[in-house]
């Protein structure tokens, strides 16, 4: 369980028939405040296993994402997400920078 802040800003612009849009998230995560097994989530769900102390670090995450919609006629539109330029950056955030017992390093490029 992890306590997260977030950031996001997006962007549309229109230059018909064609809308272009792209966004970018900044997430940070930390180490929520401990809670036991019972403790009720969002949504009333009962929570039945817990991990309190999972990070070692702060967590960042960057995502960015584009694509554009095509307007063929009024009632039919062609959307082009952009997958492949769709990404997310995640830094080490375990301590060390290496296996270790039963939790995994965790980054990408």
């Amino acid at each position: 369980m992890t306590d997260n802040n977030a950031i996001m800003v997006a962007v549309k612009y229109t230059w018909d028939p064609i809308k272009f849009f792209a966004g970018y998230e900044y997430i940070w995560q930390n180490n929520a405040e401990p809670v036991g097994v019972g403790a009720s989530d969002q949504g009333g769900y009962i929570m039945s296993g817990v991990e309190d102390n999972n990070l070692d670090s702060e967590k960042l995450v960057n995502i960015w994402w584009t694509g554009a919609k095509y307007t063929y006629r009024s009632k039919t539109d062609f959307t082009f997400c952009l997958v492949s330029n769709s990404a997310k950056r995640l830094p080490s955030f375990r301590r060390p920078v290496r296996l270790s017992g039963f939790r995994a390093f965790c980054a990408a490029p």
